[in-house]
């Protein structure tokens, strides 16, 4: 069955009832193509043309080879450059153009491809390989004694920067008003959350593979305050700074709002004030110290508005 949608993944899914052995290879379209044996054998295994995402980080080459755009060293073969690990499809032999990786799950024991043996004298390997003309397709799985080839360890560093990045645990912002709940026409109005390491930062954090580290690292950019208007919100450098009584200060030095109009004329007589914290985040290869994806702001909402209901100041002669 082919799917001419891109799929980035490869995936190995146990079918039940399905025991005849697959005799030839199926062919995928390229570029781009899957192809799904499911139908003819008891392991499904859908085939993408490896090399596609990961990081834009140049890494490090082999001797005649050079590196791909992942830090994995390149393999040649058949005069073409291809990557020596692709986290869907395994290790690439040079030799004969097979991707090969350990099977997961490894078939019963009382599959034929194990041919008597058990999983004490090796074990059973998924094989990709190429045509000459560079096409991929599915070969019937093997049982190798040993590694069929070298299988060096390599990491997916976009695949760590996305573990990094979930790491940071972001808290929303745990907003302050002044005056509390009630203000007054013309009189500004301070604007600030409480301050920690997760909710006003910087924040780091680190995915470890089996050879790469990648940090992300997470900074407060700006916080937009919504005043309940529908106007353009608030944009402040920091969470603000906490009005202190008897300071005799009337404007906040970095974050404060002036409502021109009362709040009576809302539903509830209140105005409604939200922030959201708005951060960059970047994610670092440990080893290159450059960047593994662009950076890019994450929004990060209060978890309630605050309610403000707005006076108008009524002055006697």
């Amino acid at each position: 069955m082919l799917n001419g949608v891109r799929r980035n993944a490869l995936r190995a899914l146990l079918v039940t009832g399905l025991v005849t052995a697959l005799s030839s290879p199926a062919v995928a379209d390229e570029p781009g193509g899957t192809v799904d044996p499911c139908e003819v054998r008891d392991i499904c295994i859908v085939v993408t043309e490896p090399g596609g995402g990961g990081s834009t980080t140049p890494g490090p080459g082999t001797p005649g080879g050079g590196g791909s755009d992942n830090g994995v060293p390149l393999c040649t073969w058949n005069g073409v450059d291809r990557p020596c690990w692709d986290p869907k499809l395994g290790w690439f032999s040079k030799d004969n153009g097979c991707y090969y990786q350990p099977a997961n799950p490894q078939p019963p024991v009382t599959a034929a491809v194990w041919g008597g043996r058990t999983p004490a004298d090796g074990a059973i390997y998924d094989v990709v390989c190429r045509d000459k003309d560079g096409n991929l397709s599915v070969w019937p799985q093997q049982f190798f004694p040993q590694p069929p080839i070298p299988m060096p360890v390599y990491d997916n560093p976009a695949d760590l920067a996305s573990k990094a990045v979930a790491k940071l645990r972001l808290l929303p912002p745990d907003m302050r008003t002044a005056p509390a709940g009630k203000a007054a026409v013309g009189v500004p109005v301070w604007l600030w959350y409480e301050r920690s390491e997760r909710s006003s930062g910087p924040v780091s954090a680190e995915a470890k593979g089996n050879v790469l580290t990648v940090t992300a690292h997470a900074e407060l950019d700006h916080v937009e305050w919504t005043t309940g208007l529908g106007e353009q919100p608030v944009s402040c450098k920091g969470p603000g700074t906490p009005y202190t009584a008897g300071s005799g200060a009337v404007t906040s030095p970095d974050c404060q709002y002036v409502y021109g109009n009362s709040s009576a004329g809302q539903p509830d007589g209140k105005y409604y004030v939200a922030a959201t914290a708005v951060w960059k985040i970047t994610a670092i290869r440990e080893d290159t110290k450059q960047r593994v994806r662009p950076d890019f702001l994450f929004r990060v909402p209060a978890l309630a508005p605050t309610p403000v209901e707005v006076a108008e100041v009524q002055l006697l002669n």
